[in-house]
């Protein structure tokens, strides 16, 4: 025997036991003066309908009814006010659950909170309901904790349901930017603002839908799937810090992201603000040269006896070095305080230097060596475009005309290097003084620290001679004479030099 809050099932393994099983039941009932409701019973029943479910001797089945019926409900809302209509339902659905689960698992004793003063005092019959729609959620609400022994309902303060408060508000902030662009292409379902539905008509174009997937359409590469703010999130942090961390820069990272095959909103903002909240990179930093403050006047000495500047080049030698400082600063910012087990992670620095692009080719090395781009583990933990849709016969396919492009591809990378090299050309001779001489003409001559006479003083001249130019010893370098025809034994470069008028 079973028994339910209103409703008890006597059931049988054998049919014959069933009448013997009825009498024992009847017994009890009389015993307690327990009533029954004729229409209400129902005897020898083979299959019924009980709690919602068929009940049969095969077991416990859903109705086909309920089945039908949520077969029917329509899956495609055609206004803003179907959807805004189920939200409602949904949330009145809600409001009940608390007691509907409390119920289910057989509680006797409720304490019902709420931060409502209108709900609370209606609950306690202090207001009174006077619509008919809040009657109706009364007497629902009523019906509910009617079920349990004792309930009590009381007001809280608004601030102590203030955690529930905040994720309401936070689930509602934090609206996924895809589901205008999905109801658009799925339904056509418009919002009602104008210009909204003006620039989202505008960008449909470059969108499509694949399998419940929303995917951009970038230029120059394949097509990029649309990323929510959790899946962002992890893109962003596998690929910066994850298993191919190379902690490079916010554009570097937006290149890689665009690579793989994956797209969001605000890409470059995004990716500099998650770059800047770095702890490795704030700790491992370059050195700032720059003042903290605007010069000011010295209204007194300062206490030092003598200040000797030196001048200091910083000079780069060649791309092994360049490639060095690079690969340091990665292995730092991923050992920290292990300082000795930099040959460990040696191998995944080189792995990450390899797959990132640089900027003077717009390539990597590993695509210049391969004809692709490497699969990174990101792409396996949120799946890209290219890693869902390749099989192992097309991918082979692709490999080998991706080697056949191999040296199209090499020859462009270095054209972009030539160009790259010519803009920074361009940009530090914007401020350079070209100065040209030919044999015969006059030049002055830069005095330095280690030429200037003993007894020289502040006031002593900047420049000395003139000299005769003699010969052109190679690039922007000459050979001088004094006016006396006394050759000077070393070559000037040009920047020393001036041009002397008599």
């Amino acid at each position: 025997m079973e028994v339910y809050i209103d409703d008890m099932l006597v059931k049988s393994q054998q049919a014959g036991d069933q009448i013997q099983h009825l009498s024992n039941t009847f017994q009890i009932l009389r015993k307690f003066n327990m009533k029954l409701n004729p229409k209400k019973c129902a005897f020898s029943v083979s299959l019924g309908k009980f709690l919602g479910f068929l009940v049969s001797n095969r077991d416990i089945e859903v109705n086909p009814v309920q089945i039908k019926a949520i077969e029917e409900i329509s899956d495609i809302f055609t206004s803003k006010k179907e959807i805004q209509r189920l939200t409602g339902r949904i949330a009145a659905l809600g409001r009940s659950c608390g007691l509907e689960l409390a119920r289910e698992l057989r509680i006797e004793q409720v304490i019902i909170k709420s931060d409502s003063q209108l709900i609370v005092n209606q609950m306690q019959e202090n207001y009174i309901a006077r619509e008919a729609r809040m009657q109706q959620y009364l007497e629902n609400a009523q019906d509910l904790v009617r079920q349990f022994q004792t309930w009590k309902v009381t007001q809280i303060p608004r601030e102590e349901n203030a955690e529930a408060d905040a994720l309401a508000n936070l689930a509602s902030a934090i609206e996924d930017w895809r589901n205008d662009i999905v109801n658009f292409l799925q339904y056509g379902i418009l919002s009602e603002d104008k210009k909204k539905d003006q620039t989202l008509r505008q960008k449909d174009a470059r969108y499509c839908l694949d399998w419940g997937n929303l995917y951009q359409k970038i230029f120059g590469g394949p097509l990029a799937r649309c990323l929510g703010h959790s899946q962002t999130e992890y893109v962003m942090k596998e690929i910066y810090e994850g298993h191919c961390e190379n902690h490079a820069g916010g554009r570097s990272l937006v290149k890689t992201i665009i690579s793989v095959g994956y797209y969001y909103p605000n890409m470059e903002e995004e990716a500099e603000h998650f770059v800047a909240k770095c702890d490795k990179c704030q700790r491992y930093g370059n050195n700032m040269h720059l003042p903290a403050e605007l010069t000011h006047l010295i209204i007194a000495p300062w206490p030092f006896i003598k200040i000797t500047s030196t001048p200091y080049h910083l000079v780069v030698n060649g791309q092994a070095k360049s490639t060095n400082k690079v690969i340091i600063n990665n292995l730092k910012k991923k050992l920290e305080e292990s300082n000795g087990k930099w040959p460990e992670v040696l191998p995944g620095v080189l792995w990450a230097y390899r797959t990132t692009a640089k900027t003077s080719m717009g390539e990597t090395p590993f695509s210049l060596v391969y004809g692709a781009e490497a699969l990174i583990p990101v792409e396996i933990g949120d799946p890209s475009t290219r890693y869902t849709q390749a099989t192992e016969e097309s991918n082979e396919e692709e490999l080998w005309v991706n080697m056949d492009l191999l040296e199209e591809r090499r020859e462009t990378a270095l054209i972009r290097m030539a160009a790259q090299k010519q803009v920074i050309e361009r940009y530090y001779n914007r401020k350079a003084r070209l100065r040209y001489f030919k044999i015969g003409d006059y030049v002055l001559k830069k005095v330095f620290q280690s030429t200037r006479a003993a007894n020289a003083g502040k006031l002593s001249p900047n420049w000395e001679g003139p000299y005769k130019i003699r010969g052109i010893a190679g690039k922007c370098a000459y050979k001088l004479e004094t006016l006396d025809g006394k050759i000077l034994p070393s070559s000037w470069n040009d920047v020393h030099l001036k041009k002397y008028y008599f």
